[in-house]
């Protein structure tokens, strides 16, 4: 009774010492981030030499959670822990090829940068690139479209980089908030009349906000109710997409 006791404490004991608030990585956005031009700024070179150790032990802890804790999450534990290590692994990416002008120009010819393998890491026991984070494992298996806002391509095209951590039992209002920071940003969201600029992110991602809200149209005019559109104009809102900024959203 007792070995079986012990046995399951064993087993058990990685997913309960893991920190589902994320508390290093909101101590590094804390430290090396700020508000700038309606967008999160890095300061990528006093993280690349002065937090780059925190960092990387963060990406280890990261790197330690098993396929195994992984499952015995919940579910909002699981996505959280996904949007985060999207978000920490692409700082950690920026910080290997820095200095650089634009994540574009980490990649290559024939491969982006999202479709290149992670170099000396592994995450739920497996090599990974940024897409598999994102496309397979966050889009592959959770209906929520709002990660839109919270995942960040170290770009200023992008929704804000969240200056702390997402956490498992906070998660539903920090996406929340994600969300309201973006159609707050006339960057990413302008109303003129019954015509509305939307960030290409949700034309490149529509289908995702279609499968939540029955199409792109019927979520983007609810925000344009929101913003004071009325009733009467929404069947005829023009939607357009800006172009994307894809400079470093940091120095």
């Amino acid at each position: 009774m007792l070995a079986t006791v012990l046995s399951i404490l064993f087993l058990t004991a990685p997913a309960m010492a893991f920190d589902h608030t994320h508390a290093a990585f909101t101590k590094i956005l804390q430290t090396r981030t700020q508000p700038k031009q309606g967008q999160t700024w890095v300061n990528y070179t006093d993280l690349k030499n002065q937090s780059r150790s925190e960092l990387q032990a963060y990406l280890r802890v990261l790197e330690a959670f098993s396929a195994d804790d992984f499952a015995l999450a919940t579910k909002p534990q699981r996505l959280a822990f996904l949007i985060n290590a999207y978000n920490a692994f692409t700082l950690e990416w920026i910080l290997i090829h820095h200095p650089v002008k634009s994540i574009k120009d980490t990649g290559s010819l024939f491969s982006s940068p999202w479709k290149k393998t992670f170099p000396g890491f592994k995450l739920l026991g497996q090599s990974f690139t940024l897409d598999k984070i994102e496309h397979e494992w966050i889009r592959g298996n959770f209906t929520e479209p709002r990660i839109h806002f919270a995942v960040n391509c170290a770009s200023m095209g992008c929704p804000s980089l969240a200056r702390r951590a997402y956490t498992g039992t906070g998660l539903g209002q920090e996406l929340a908030a994600a969300e309201r920071e973006f159609f707050f940003n006339p960057r990413h969201f302008k109303l003129d009349g019954k015509s509305v600029s939307v960030s290409s992110i949700l034309d490149w991602y529509g289908g995702d906000f279609e499968k939540v809200h029955g199409s792109l149209g019927n979520y983007l005019s609810s925000k344009a109710l929101e913003f004071g559109l009325s009733k009467e104009a929404i069947p005829n809102l023009k939607i357009s997409f800006s172009d994307y900024d894809w400079s470093l959203n940091g120095n």
